[in-house]
């Protein structure tokens, strides 16, 4: 493993946006990879989230203990980092808050007021990324793939929750009757493949839109002072007010507040940014450096390694066309338009040659086939595709 990597691993694993086989990738590391580069890396990375509280040595050396013999370690048989200095425990320590998820760690920027008590977290199966069906999980090691239900849908019972799958409508509803009386909470993932689109309705009532290529984990019971949920992919949310808890989404490194609204968040893995845009009532975006109030009409675009919140005013109609069926390019590249595309068509998608800078507008319904889509667009550039099998060739 480059050196790059391994500091690019262990800020999403210390910034709760790595993904279950990049744990799997760094725990093997730090088991079987030179102590001291290790060491070195571990001290830098936790230098930039030293927000939390300094513990004493002895304190980080107890923490340190009870990493080396969670069950989620044990596991992957990580061997202790016997070399490794004492110093970025005293950081370490103010991170390993609450797990949330399998085999990592949650940094949470509002974890003094979270309560929600999960038994078994590490034992949650995650569905794989290459699924092609809609698959709901629990951090019980509950999975069912929704789409496999009866066409007129039916009721889903994960641990105690009265789930009804409306799968012709592709929506999942939970029952919130007992959601505010609940002791106890389990995590669940709902995961939406490429091709397809799915929507939820929270315990809480806050409504959410899953685009193609995300997933969204949720508490079965919102039992803090707040309502957090972590999205990874694009989301069209409808948040259901309630003055007294506010509503959280942690993606990819920033995260959005809000106490009721109606906004759309992007933050798929492969871009560069993660993109708020808000239509309706107010919400707060912010990273571990700054934070932004958004008025409706306006977008916060959290950028990866920069401290700037930058806000523009958004073109919603862009914005919100996944959830309308459509894909709107308003002066969009080929490189962007092609991520799109191959998220819904699941499709790879390969450049070659030097394909001239070129933006593209217009207006295509997504139940155009893919063929017609991309016949369209050589319409309208200089440009050729060619189809071989799931593959795509983009050439000038």
């Amino acid at each position: 493993m480059s050196d790059e990597k391994l500091y690019q691993l262990l800020r999403e694993y210390f910034g709760n946006t790595i993904s279950a086989t990049d744990c799997a990738e760094l725990l093997k590391y730090l088991d079987e990879g030179d102590k001291e580069v290790t060491s070195l890396a571990i001290d830098e990375v936790l230098q930039e989230f030293k927000n939390g509280p300094i513990y004493s040595e002895e304190q980080s050396k107890k923490v340190f203990n009870r990493i080396l013999t969670d069950d989620r370690f044990v596991k992957h048989k990580v061997k202790p980092i016997v070399s490794i200095k004492l110093k970025w425990l005293q950081y370490a320590a103010a991170f390993i808050l609450i797990p949330l998820a399998v085999t990592y760690f949650v940094l949470s920027y509002h974890s003094k007021n979270m309560v929600e008590k999960v038994n078994n977290i590490a034992n949650v199966k995650m569905p794989t990324t290459d699924t092609t069906k809609v698959i709901l999980s629990t951090s019980k090691g509950m999975s069912i793939a929704l789409d496999s239900n009866n066409k007129q849908g039916g009721l889903i019972d994960l641990g105690g929750n009265a789930i009804t799958n409306q799968a012709s409508e592709r929506m999942l509803a939970y029952e919130n009757k007992n959601s505010w009386i609940a002791k106890e909470a389990v995590f669940h993932t709902l995961s939406v493949p490429r091709g397809t689109n799915y929507s939820v309705h929270l315990p809480d009532g806050t409504k959410v839109w899953l685009n193609s290529a995300t997933s969204l984990t949720y508490p079965s019971a919102f039992l803090g002072k707040e309502r957090k949920v972590i999205l990874s992919g694009e989301a069209y949310f409808e948040v259901a007010k309630n003055q007294q808890k506010p509503f959280v989404i942690e993606a990819n490194g920033s995260a959005v507040q809000v106490l009721g609204t109606h906004f759309n968040v992007s933050s798929y893995k492969d871009d560069d940014d993660v993109t708020t845009t808000l239509l309706e009532g107010s919400v707060k975006v912010f990273n571990k450096h700054n934070s932004v109030v958004l008025s409706p009409g306006k977008q916060a675009i959290v950028a990866a390694e920069n401290k700037i919140i930058d806000i523009k005013t958004a073109n919603t109609e862009e914005v919100m066309a996944w959830k309308n069926g459509y894909f709107v390019f308003a002066d969009a590249d080929m490189k962007s338009i092609m991520k799109d595309l191959a998220r819904w068509y699941n499709i790879d998608v390969e450049f070659r040659g030097e394909v001239a800078k070129q933006y593209f507008g217009g207006t295509f319904s997504k139940k155009k086939s893919l063929e017609e889509l991309l016949e369209n667009l050589e319409d309208l550039g200089n440009i050729q595709f060619k189809i071989e099998g799931r593959r795509v060739i983009v050439m000038p």
